[in-house]
């Protein structure tokens, strides 16, 4: 499971903390990178996620609780999740255009060696019949 930054992750909210009268800094997300599990299709089986900060670095990237996060920015949730699914439909189909284009080339290789094959049993007994006649 990966490690939260909870020292960073106190502070890096969009909206303000509730603890932090006297630092009224406000911190945006710029995107959200990744999710945990990785294997949850939707918001509501993500644990974590991995969230990149406005104007910081990947160095500050961190792990935020799914509930904290979808309460701060849904509209960016909404967006991951909207291009993960056309990333992974996208993914599919070039997964898919492969594996055809391979079977095709497979096909075409077959075809030749049988091709190739046929050809020389033919030779062969047309070398047989010509030296049975003789």
């Amino acid at each position: 499971m990966p490690r939260i930054g909870r020292k960073n992750a106190a502070k890096k909210r969009k909206r303000q903390t509730k603890d932090s009268s006297s630092n009224n800094e406000t911190f945006y997300v710029e995107e959200i990178i990744q999710n945990y599990p990785i294997k949850a299709t939707c918001h509501a089986e993500v644990e974590l996620y991995r969230v990149s900060w406005h104007d910081y670095g990947k160095s500050h990237d961190s792990y935020e609780p799914a509930v904290e996060i979808f309460e701060d920015v849904p509209l960016v949730i909404k967006k991951y999740w909207e291009r993960k699914v056309t990333d992974k439909k996208v993914t599919d189909k070039k997964v898919k255009d492969e594996k055809m284009k391979d079977n095709k080339e497979k096909d075409t290789k077959d075809s030749i060696k049988d091709k190739v094959t046929f050809d020389r049993k033919s030779l062969r007994n047309e070398k047989l019949k010509k030296s049975n006649k003789q």
